[in-house]
């Protein structure tokens, strides 16, 4: 008998939040948001140490017009304490790590991304708002959730 193929199953019971409420305001102003820290390393009781994931991108209400995304990077600290540059005022020089493109209106927007996540003790996410044409209002509330995808054998 062929040894199974390892699976990924999306592990939705468990999303770890890493960005939320108000903090997504600030895109409506095209600035930078900055999450908390948050961490993806084996036994970590949140991300485990799994290198892949699904984003759960949710604003109450967002006004887009065509064109308009959201760019999006994980920073880590190799060393615990000193991120790769990037912050609220700071873009990084380097190619975002998932790209959000919510489709024309004036409403709440629910997207989701397949992305490839960072294996570190001490990460951010930074949200840019490109200025294409994606706003929030000022009071617009919402949240940046990662589902990680365990791997598994498949039940025969």
């Amino acid at each position: 008998m062929a040894n199974p193929t390892l699976e990924g199953l999306l592990n939705s019971n468990n999303p770890q939040t890493v960005i939320s409420g108000s903090n997504l305001n600030a895109l409506g102003s095209n600035s930078l948001v900055l999450g908390a820290a948050f961490s993806n390393v084996a036994a970590d009781g949140q991300g485990g140490g799994f290198r892949f994931a699904r984003l759960k991108f949710h604003v109450d209400s967002m006004t887009v017009t065509a064109g308009g995304v959201v760019d999006g990077w994980f920073l880590t600290a190799a060393d615990g304490s000193v991120y790769e540059q990037g912050g609220t005022s700071v873009t990084p020089a380097r190619a975002p790590d998932f790209v959000l493109a919510p489709v024309a209106q004036t409403a709440a927007v629910d997207l989701e991304g397949y992305v490839q996540m960072p294996i570190c003790a001490t990460c951010k996410c930074l949200l840019r708002n490109n200025a294409l044409g994606a706003a929030t209002p000022a009071n617009a509330n919402g949240y940046l959730k990662v589902y990680y995808e365990t791997d598994m054998y498949p039940q025969v």
